[in-house]
């Protein structure tokens, strides 16, 4: 991966934002899409979503992730995220849990995802630390929960373990169900 980071927010110079001399979309509303790209047009890096309501936090994450080859995307709130995430969702979701004067809109985020994608990763990123807040995420569907004290290296390794979770269950749902060796044939799902 050559790891160069890009923030598409606009130019100094008045004109819009530019990829290898084509212009690029900068998202909805106040989201901000962070990304970057490979060396090897067909190794495509795992998108990330991060729905944060805190600019300076958001922009530290997306920076920390793009450092580390992700293609990341920051919404600012829960209509800008439903908006952005509508048509597309991205392979891994970072979610706060109270958003722009909403105190309870990460939770209505988590269940509109999860019900839209059984196998979406989300993880509540958040500075709510009680056991009810992270037993009720984690009951509407989160993979994980993890505290905005977390390191660096520490959320790293959490996304990789949802990735690499995640890439086993794609291949074995691809995985042949039938094994046939002369007159015998066994379902291997159903023996």
């Amino acid at each position: 991966f050559q790891q160069s980071a890009v923030a598409v927010r606009g130019r100094h110079d008045g004109k819009p934002p530019m990829n290898h001399g084509k212009p690029v979309a900068t998202g909805m509303g106040t989201s901000v899409l962070r990304y970057s790209h490979c060396r090897t047009a067909s190794i495509m890096p795992h998108s990330i979503a991060i729905i944060e309501d805190d600019p300076a936090i958001g922009a530290n994450y997306a920076d920390a992730l793009t450092a580390h080859g992700y293609a990341v995307q920051v919404y600012a709130d829960r209509k800008t995220a439903l908006a952005g995430l509508h048509t597309r969702l991205p392979d891994l979701v970072l979610l706060d849990i109270g958003l722009a004067g909403e105190p309870d809109a990460g939770f209505a985020l988590c269940r509109d995802l999860r019900s839209r994608s059984a196998t979406l990763p989300i993880i509540f990123l958040t500075a709510r630390d009680n056991e009810f807040d992270m037993v009720s995420g984690l009951r509407l569907g989160a993979d994980d929960y993890v505290t905005k004290s977390v390191s660096l290296p520490h959320l790293l390794a959490r996304i990789a373990a949802l990735f690499r979770r995640a890439q086993v269950g794609a291949v074995a749902a691809t995985a042949e169900d039938v094994l046939a060796r002369g007159a015998l044939t066994i379902d291997l799902k159903r023996f």
